[in-house]
């Protein structure tokens, strides 16, 4: 495993109950210390579950005017459609809502930065909010490692996404071309509205190190589908939140064919590490369990990954 975080001096930014207007922005953390450091732990509540679960967050390191992670907390949570409660604990992220306020959200991903970092929460144009949040970092400590991400929000959600753009590599959580390194550490995956769960026999995969997808050539990470992402051996059920990586969703009706999943991909294998490239994708359903007719759905995830600082 490439990353080694060392200890390095605390220091706490503390928010109480901050009203957050419609469409306003509010800084979790703005430390501006002028040498190397990175946030350790970054936990907050926010009071309305919809605005908690819409909201964008965003994280810029140095002064960089596009944030090198966004999206919105649904997708961040693997819990992006749904008003029913939800609990999972993992060892660098954890979630638990009630399903109607106070979602509360704790991080451990570290967030390296040389000079400055600043961590935002926008809430939705149509709904005020207030939030709670501490954020921990350290100071005096350089790492050459920067934490990204890649997604897609649910405000933008690939609506309509066909089987044919399942099944063909067109849904593409990660796509970094070769002379491209670095670790993936967290994957979530949102499926909303299809009309029954055959989505869940399309098989998100990973092609390291300038593996070209083709006829005869396996994936270095295969699956069965999304219900056996990483032996993850989710049931989803209607209303049910079957084990720590999945909750399902519903929008506060029952849609047997929505369901959501977060892994930590730092925890379970100590993060997937490319030196040359990778692509994460989805590609035809299980090769052995006959011919499977996949659904359109509506489609949003979050991939969070470390590359080296330039």
């Amino acid at each position: 495993m490439i990353l080694n975080f060392a200890q390095g001096n605390i220091k706490t930014s503390v928010l109480e109950a901050v009203p957050v207007a419609a469409g306003a922005t509010v800084d979790l953390l703005n430390a501006s210390p002028g040498i190397p450091g990175y946030v350790e732990s970054l936990w907050w509540v926010i009071q309305d579950v919809g605005a908690g679960r819409d909201g964008i967050l965003n994280v810029y390191v140095d002064g960089e005017a596009t944030p090198s992670v966004t999206t919105d907390v649904g997708a961040f949570l693997g819990h992006g459609v749904s008003t029913s409660p939800a609990k999972f604990s993992m060892k660098n992220i954890a979630f638990e809502t009630g399903g109607t306020a106070f979602p509360t959200v704790t991080f451990r991903y570290p967030i390296p930065f040389k000079s400055s970092v600043r961590i935002t929460y926008t809430a939705t144009l149509t709904q005020p909010t207030a939030i709670w949040s501490i954020a921990s970092y350290r100071t005096g400590v350089s790492q050459p490692y920067k934490l990204r991400s890649s997604g897609r929000t649910f405000a933008n959600r690939m609506i309509g996404v066909t089987p044919a753009q399942q099944e063909g590599r067109a849904v593409r959580y990660l796509d970094l071309p070769a002379g491209n390194s670095g670790t993936v550490v967290f994957h979530s995956l949102c499926y909303a509205f299809g009309s029954d769960l055959s989505f869940l026999e399309v098989n998100p995969v990973m092609y390291l190190d300038g593996l070209v997808p083709g006829h005869g050539v396996s994936p270095q990470y295969d699956t069965s589908g999304m219900e056996d992402y990483f032996t993850s051996s989710c049931y989803f059920v209607s209303g049910l939140q079957a084990n720590d990586w999945m909750a399902n969703t519903s929008r506060g009706v029952v849609l047997p064919g929505s369901a959501t999943m977060a892994l930590d991909l730092l925890e379970l294998h100590g993060g997937v590490s490319f030196s040359d490239g990778i692509l994460m994708t989805t590609e035809r359903g299980n090769r052995n369990s006959g011919a499977h007719t996949i659904t359109n759905v509506d489609v949003a995830w979050l991939v969070l990954y470390y590359e080296p600082y330039p």
